[in-house]
């Protein structure tokens, strides 16, 4: 989904797209879809890379896509002063910790996303596909395999094995 939201954001005008990630090879496919700058999250503290690269400022709007506990805090310390979160990826707890404090004195705003909720953004979908603006996210399907090999494909999922990005059985 991040390499999702990465292109979208960049079609959409978004003047500077920072991803992070904690795999090398999925943030070289970052800057194929838009991506001006990238953050190992498993070598770097992401929250000073992006205080750095944005001399202090950090950013005005953060996209949180797999509701890690780790992530999400980290998410929520990204969007500088009235700045704008969205929490994509669903949380794993019913309850965990999160910097409240934070978020309340920075005036962040905090919104959500899951499910088929997404009457709104159909026609923006739709219009992304009859222009040809989203052709470009078909190179995501990798690899495609052979049915037959369902369980090597289940396992190169579960390692996060270079190039699996969206992987496709096909019949």
């Amino acid at each position: 989904m991040g390499l999702i939201f990465t292109h979208l954001l960049r079609l959409t005008g978004a003047s500077t797209v920072i991803a992070t990630d904690l795999l090398e090879w999925r943030l070289e496919w970052s800057k194929r879809y838009g991506a001006d700058y990238i953050i190992d999250a498993s070598k770097k503290d992401v929250v000073e890379a992006v205080r750095e690269l944005t001399d202090g400022k950090m950013v005005d709007f953060v996209v949180e896509v797999v509701g890690y506990v780790d992530s999400l805090k980290t998410a929520a310390y990204l969007p500088g002063h009235g700045g704008r979160l969205l929490v994509f990826g669903a949380p794993y707890h019913e309850s965990q910790q999160f910097p409240w404090y934070h978020v309340f004195r920075e005036e962040i705003q905090i919104n959500t996303c899951v499910g088929p909720e997404c009457g709104l953004f159909f026609r923006a979908a739709v219009d992304m596909v009859l222009d040809d603006r989203a052709s470009v996210l078909t190179k995501l399907v990798t690899p495609r395999m052979p049915w037959d090999k369902a369980p090597e494909a289940f396992e190169m999922y579960a390692e996060c094995a270079e190039g699996s990005l969206k992987l496709t059985l096909e019949l």
